[in-house]
């Protein structure tokens, strides 16, 4: 009997290990795969350079799973860079769910990357990204890495569409004070200055609140800094609810 709640009792304290600090993929994490990750990231994703070395390996691990969690359809008109489209679409959902220690988007695994813009039947007309509530996300690639590539023009297809996919997954229909505290600070911006959005936030935003929050989403991840000078309380009601700090990331790396 003894031996039998001892064994209990381990499997309980490595679940709940590798649920914390994923202490057992640390353990049988690939060196070679962590070294090759870890150079792709560096040269590739400027938000992995922002990450102390600890970040940095637990972003890699949560990449690996989320990659083998998800089904990633691609164009064959792009298939050939293949390794590199799934590691970056990889990288946008651990970037975005970093402060979660359950940082999978559950209800989103499907994710259609075509070569460029396309048609959407649901919005009836061309469309760069959709979320679609019944689990999946599309993208148009070149627009994905245009998002990218500008890292201050607070636009990323990436994080625009995984917001969405955030608020569906975690915050729509549920009790969840952050988000009343996030909604009740968009609220205080939307309505400034006769409903006219503040020049910061660009006018998409202003359709509904749903793309107001993916559209600070994307001011959140990209200009953090000036999104904390400009509208402190809002900023630090996006922080609470993302669970991280980009300024005071970025603010340390530039220090």
């Amino acid at each position: 009997m003894i031996i039998f709640f001892t064994i209990i009792g381990c499997i309980y304290l490595f679940s709940y290990l590798n649920k914390k600090t994923h202490f057992l993929a640390r353990l049988f994490l690939n060196k070679n795969e962590q070294d090759y990750l870890h150079l792709f990231y560096t040269r590739n994703f400027s938000y992995y350079n922002l990450l102390d070395t600890d970040e940095k390996t637990k972003f890699i691990i949560r990449v690996i799973n989320i990659r083998e969690r998800n089904q990633l359809n691609i164009s064959p008109e792009i298939k050939n860079r293949n390794s590199d489209i799934e590691l970056l679409i990889c990288a946008a959902f651990a970037q975005i769910t970093f402060g979660y220690d359950d940082y999978e988007i559950t209800s989103f695994n499907k994710i259609i990357i075509n070569p460029n813009t396309f048609y959407s039947k649901l919005a009836n007309h061309q469309v760069k990204g959709l979320t679609i509530g019944t689990g999946y996300i599309f993208y148009s690639w070149i627009d994905f890495l245009r998002g990218y590539k500008n890292k201050s023009d607070r636009i990323n297809l990436a994080l625009h569409e995984l917001a969405h996919a955030l608020y569906i997954d975690r915050f729509h229909n549920t009790e969840n004070e952050n988000w009343d505290s996030w909604e009740t600070n968009a609220n205080y911006v939307l309505k400034k200055d006769n409903n006219t959005l503040p020049e910061f936030f660009r006018t998409y935003g202003k359709t509904n609140l749903n793309e107001f929050w993916a559209v600070t989403v994307e001011c959140f991840f990209e200009d953090p800094i000036n999104f904390k000078k400009q509208y402190a309380y809002f900023y630090d009601a996006t922080a609470t609810i993302l669970r991280q700090d980009m300024a005071e990331r970025m603010l340390q790396k530039a220090g």
